[in-house]
């Protein structure tokens, strides 16, 4: 989970190696981060606007396979492009919403895609 004072924004995170389960993840996740207020640390992050979404996949043929396959789906709930998302994260510019981005994983380092 990420969090900034200034912006007013929290963006919670979701990490998967595969996409077996996707509308179970397109469900889940945005009921996930609905619970937030809920959680006993939700009230020293203080008044935020609404959570935003960030889900990392790992960059496999098969997931690339089920992304391509399911590109609508996964555009309208991510609909932020996912550079406009890394961006955001090194602290260049506003957190654009919620956003999917691929991730290559090399042995011991990882690669975050800005790209579809």
């Amino acid at each position: 989970m990420a969090h900034d004072d200034r912006a007013g924004v929290l963006v919670a995170t979701e990490i998967q190696s595969d996409l077996r389960r996707l509308e179970q993840l397109l469900r889940w996740f945005p009921e996930k981060v609905a619970s937030l207020p809920s959680w006993e640390g939700w009230t020293q992050i203080g008044a935020l606007a609404a959570p935003s979404q960030l889900l990392i996949v790992r960059s496999t043929r098969t997931t690339r396979t089920i992304g391509r396959e399911f590109e609508r789906q996964l555009a309208a709930a991510y609909p932020a492009h996912p550079a406009d998302a890394l961006a955001a994260l090194t602290g260049t510019v506003s957190w654009p919403g919620n956003a999917l981005v691929w991730a290559e994983i090399e042995r011991d380092r990882v690669r975050f895609i800005g790209r579809r």
